[in-house]
């Protein structure tokens, strides 16, 4: 790993720790925890998004397919968007209350938003791996 994606990464990991303190936080209904949420959703998002993914194989490793190639695009995919919804939650989260669109926005209308980001976090968090120890 050079120096460039360590950076990253730490900044993604301070990012993550930012985000899951005020998710924990904001029950305390303290008013300054959204801006540390949105500062950690933004930095995760930034560590996230600034990682270059490599997803050619040697031509030499005797399990080279597509198939692989494929399914690992389409979980870093999946983990792209999960990282803008999670940027739509801090959004959210900071929104007064009230309708938009013809759609309520309530004190906890950014948890929809926040678990549809877990999910797909937790999901890529396991399979990126496993199909990664598949390929070698």
């Amino acid at each position: 790993m050079d120096k460039r994606e360590k950076f990253y990464s730490t900044i993604a990991i301070v990012g993550e720790i930012l985000v899951l303190a005020g998710a924990a936080a904001w029950m305390a209904k303290w008013g300054w925890v959204n801006y540390v949420y949105a500062l950690g959703a933004t930095l995760f998002a930034i560590g996230r998004f600034s990682i270059d993914y490599k997803f050619t194989l040697p031509s030499a490793c005797p399990t080279h397919d597509k198939t692989s190639n494929l399914v690992l695009r389409r979980l870093y995919r999946q983990r792209m968007f999960g990282n803008v919804v999670l940027l739509l939650s801090a959004l959210v989260m900071n929104m007064p209350f009230g309708f938009y669109g013809g759609v309520f926005v309530g004190r906890s209308s950014w948890i929809v938003f926040f678990t549809v980001f877990v999910v797909f976090e937790l999901y890529t968090a396991f399979r990126i791996p496993h199909v990664m120890d598949k390929k070698e």
